[in-house]
């Protein structure tokens, strides 16, 4: 799937926009079932390998082609997000926000907006985590000219 913005933000709204006004089925019909380390969704767990000891989120739905859908989307959409959490941490939070969702109202919508809003979330976490950085850098320098200011 092509996103047309460039932004988190603004992806994690288009997104938000083909949930709320698409035909999602007929979007996610020919989507490959979402796998990640630690993460698998699936329509029918009987027919899925899982070791035993598996510590993997497994989402089971029958909206695993719409779940999966937007995983993809937002795995192809935020890169940079996914640079502070390991790709396994990132989409357990998302499995099991969908898991979550779907056991309090088994809404196909319902889930996928959880899904977006924990998405969010992160996007948000590591925005603050970047720009704590960049704060502390800035005042670093902001301190070295001081000091050479000084000497000067």
């Amino acid at each position: 799937m092509r996103l047309v913005k460039t932004d988190e933000i603004s992806i994690l709204a288009e997104l938000e926009s083909k949930v709320l006004t698409e035909n999602l089925s007929l979007l996610s019909c020919s989507t490959p079932l979402f796998r990640c380390p630690g993460v698998m969704v699936t329509d029918d767990v009987e027919e899925e390998f899982i070791p035993s000891g598996s510590q993997d989120v497994i989402v089971e739905t029958e909206y695993a082609q719409e779940l999966s859908w937007l995983l993809l989307a937002i795995r192809d959409g935020l890169s940079d997000t996914m640079t502070n959490y390991s790709r396994s941490e990132f989409f357990s939070i998302l499995a099991e926000s969908a898991s979550a969702a779907l056991s309090r109202s088994g809404d196909r919508t319902a889930m996928l907006l959880a899904v977006l809003f924990d998405a969010s979330l992160m996007v948000a976490r590591s925005r603050q985590q970047r720009s704590d950085v960049l704060r502390d850098e800035v005042l670093s320098c902001a301190a070295s000219l001081s000091d050479l200011a000084e000497k000067i």
